[in-house]
């Protein structure tokens, strides 16, 4: 990444991306969802090193209504040790919730990987 990206353009690119992701997952065009991961992993490692970004950021992204974007939120979180809390909840009901097909699985896989310890994000 060239330029440093600020808060609303992280979060703007999230919100933009997220029924992009969530449709992938859905169609299995995961060619489609690809495409956005070398910048999305720019993304994570630029708020590894500012986490007073990724908090501005990420309190934003857990409550966008799109499933998809609430789950990189979530895991995210996770593994930066920011709104643990929320993070667990929010992934907890997508894993009950029937209506939320592979992304409960999804959300439940995070969960598992975080409890072991072994969340990786890139």
């Amino acid at each position: 990444m060239k330029r440093q990206l600020s808060a609303q353009e992280i979060i703007n690119y999230y919100i933009e991306i997220g029924p992009i992701l969530e449709d992938s997952v859905l169609s299995g065009n995961y060619k489609k969802g690809n495409q956005f991961t070398k910048k999305s992993i720019d993304i994570f490692k630029l708020m590894e090193q500012d986490l007073d970004l990724a908090k501005v950021v990420l309190i934003e992204l857990l409550n966008e209504n799109n499933i998809e974007t609430k789950i990189t939120a979530a895991a995210y979180c996770l593994s930066l040790k920011i709104y643990v809390d929320k993070a667990v909840e929010i992934l907890k009901t997508i894993k009950k919730d029937k209506g939320t097909m592979i992304f409960g699985f999804e959300a439940e896989m995070i969960l598992k990987e975080w409890k072991r310890g072994d969340l990786k994000i890139y």
